[in-house]
């Protein structure tokens, strides 16, 4: 039986990176929502893949 990825996520360096390959792969960033920290996370798909990165500052979301 051959193994199949099903999904793979994975952190990049920073947003422009993030961007960059968004791009590269044709597909948008979504925001997905603040971590445990209070910072944005941002994300990517395309396929089975998905890679995250977290923006600078606080959630613009959330509340002070």
């Amino acid at each position: 039986m051959k193994h199949r990825t099903v999904c793979d996520i994975r952190e990049v360096g920073s947003v422009t990176v993030l961007r960059k390959l968004a791009h590269l792969h044709r597909s948008p960033v979504s925001y997905a929502g603040p971590d445990i920290y209070g910072h944005p996370v941002y994300l990517t798909r395309f396929g089975s893949v998905e890679r995250v990165a977290r923006g600078d500052g606080r959630d613009p979301t959330l509340r002070r």
